[in-house]
């Protein structure tokens, strides 16, 4: 047994390692080696000792590979010396993470601030974002020191048409915010998404609907986020930060759907499979509710969920500063429509939960003002509008199909001026 963690025949090649060493020399550390010292830096730990363990945690083991060095062995004390902000709620999840129930992910602010701590402990140790394979903007599975999935990061500087997108997405820029399919879509995702992925979960809570993961925006470290400059120091991101989802499968795969087929849900062969399919009408109401409001121009079936309820994710096309015109935009839009539930009438939950709304209407436009979450003038109008339609359709028994019929700025228009004369 060694007397102090310098005397351990792996300290000295460890603190030999460098930011942004190469993967070749740290596989010159083997597991067990590293294992092993981690076993003797447990049973030797020295409390006066606190920036030396930094300096090894943060620093020069961070770069180790998960396969090289499993996080999870550091032991208590040290985890409690290294990383005091974090250790209790660590210590609290690590306790509580077989009992976390799906609503307790889309309504719980407690345990999403739990998450957030644990994930930025993870960041710390070096646990690497993993890239999301599918979409557009550049989105990351944050995990926890098991290596366990806890949240989705968007970075808003990654979304399709932002500063650090890809090249190709980078020339297009320009030509989307000027055609008419683009300028919509251009509007979203040049760096608001992340913003309206943030709305879309508080408009949830306002309405105490229980569909959408808890969702903020957050600043996050860390050495293997994308960036066009080149550095050895950890790359600082600020995004939206979404509870992540388990035992659920997307709303496609359960209704038998193809993805390709989802580009154009009024398709008679993609109605086809789901007439003898089954979705609590609540749940498909609260959907409907949520989508309409927020004026979701991308909810195709592989973007909400079902599980033990309905679940909805992917919001960063939401909350638009006008009714997109282009009927290119509006493929996924509202694809809900083509679903048996979408015949019947609204029912008395929906009426309850779109009067809520109107009744808080000018609290939550308030609280999203003072959140800075509008980029754009016309977001509020638009918010409006769609909040004056639905009303009246929903108070007037209408169904989540005659509802789906309004797209555009025409059909807006057209309503608004039935409902005019309405009143």
């Amino acid at each position: 047994m060694i007397r102090s963690v310098e005397d351990s025949p792996t300290y000295e090649a460890i603190m030999t390692l460098e930011k942004g060493t190469s993967s070749r020399r740290t596989k010159q550390i083997t597991q067990e080696a590293v294992s092993r010292f981690i076993e003797e830096l447990n049973e030797t730990f020295d409390p006066d000792k606190q920036s030396l363990y930094e300096e090894l945690f943060f620093r020069r083991m961070a770069h180790l590979s998960e396969d090289v060095f499993d996080r999870s062995t550091i032991g208590d004390d040290i985890l409690a010396i290294i990383a005091p902000r974090y250790f209790s709620a660590y210590k609290e999840y690590r306790e509580n993470s077989t009992d976390v129930g799906l609503k307790k992910l889309t309504s719980d602010v407690k345990f999403y601030r739990t998450s957030v701590k644990v994930i930025r402990l993870a960041l710390k140790l070096g646990i690497h974002p993993e890239p999301v394979a599918s979409g557009w903007n550049g989105s990351y599975f944050l995990r926890d020191l098991f290596g366990k999935r806890l949240a989705i990061f968007k970075a808003c500087d990654e979304e399709v048409l932002a500063e650090n997108s890809s090249s190709y997405f980078r020339r297009v820029r320009s030509f989307a915010k000027l055609s008419p399919f683009g300028k919509t879509l251009a509007f979203l995702h040049s760096g608001n998404a992340y913003k309206s992925e943030y709305m879309a979960s508080l408009l949830c809570y306002e309405l105490k609907l229980q569909n959408i993961p808890t969702t903020k925006i957050e600043s996050l470290k860390s050495f293997s986020f994308q960036s066009r400059k080149k550095s050895n120091r950890r790359v600082q991101k600020t995004g939206s930060l979404q509870l992540y989802l388990p035992e659920v499968e997307p709303a496609g795969k359960v209704l038998g759907l193809p993805r390709h087929l989802s580009l154009n849900p009024r398709r008679k062969n993609f109605a086809s499979n789901i007439s003898s399919v089954y979705i609590n009408q609540k749940d498909f109401e609260s959907m409907v509710i949520l989508d309409f409001l927020s004026g979701q121009l991308d909810r195709h079936p592989y973007n909400w969920c079902i599980g033990d309820g309905i679940f909805l994710i992917d919001h960063g096309a939401t909350f638009p500063h006008k009714h997109s015109d282009s009927s290119i935009s509006r493929l996924n839009q509202y694809a809900w429509s083509i679903l048996p539930n979408a015949q019947f009438p609204f029912s008395e939950f929906a009426l309850q939960k779109v009067e809520l709304f109107i009744r808080h209407q000018d609290r939550i436009i308030a609280r999203f003002r003072k959140k800075e979450l509008f980029s754009h003038e016309g977001q509020v109008s638009t918010f409006r509008e769609r909040a004056k339609v639905l009303y009246h359709y929903v108070m007037n028994k209408k169904t989540p199909r005659d509802v789906s019929k309004i797209r555009s700025t025409k059909d807006f228009k057209k309503a608004l001026k039935v409902i005019d004369k309405c009143t």
